[in-house]
């Protein structure tokens, strides 16, 4: 069984800020804002998504969550998280269809506002084809869009 989504939860204060920014990072990787229930949450989703599926919501909250989630290319409604014991942060691995789109993601972050967290290329470590970028968005977490197949 797949997870279906999973949330984010932001500072009250920076919400409006962490809502744009995630809305136009993830225009790259085909997101668009679906759902919004006043200024407290809000749903993002691929275009191509079944109408009204979002798998990322953003939620105001001043109490951290401890995960780190990864978004699959190759399933779009399929993604797992691990709880963490040490992290306060959240690392989200958005799956891309290709290499091009890694690099188009973390030129959308950084021009949305986010801090590079490590540039687009090959991360040998983790295997041969493992093409990655990294960035930190408004409010600290490692975002991270990934491509794991050969250029």
């Amino acid at each position: 069984m797949a997870i279906d989504h999973m949330v984010l939860k932001v500072p009250t204060d920076k919400y409006q800020d962490t809502l744009k920014f995630y809305t136009e990072a993830l225009k790259s990787l085909n997101y668009e804002l679906r759902h919004s229930v006043g200024d407290v949450v809000a749903g993002l989703g691929q275009k191509d998504a079944p109408t009204g599926a979002a798998d990322l919501w953003l939620a105001q909250s001043d109490t951290p969550i401890e995960m780190h989630v990864a978004f699959r290319a190759e399933s779009k409604r399929a993604l797992t998280f691990y709880p963490q014991t040490t992290l306060v942060r959240q690392n989200t691995n958005q799956t891309t269809p290709d290499r091009a789109a890694v690099d188009a993601f973390h030129a959308a972050a950084i021009a949305a506002g986010a801090t590079c967290n490590g540039p687009p290329g090959v991360r040998p470590q983790y295997h041969p084809d493992y093409y990655s970028a990294y960035i930190t968005d408004p409010v600290g977490n490692n975002i991270e869009a990934v491509h794991h197949h050969p250029a």
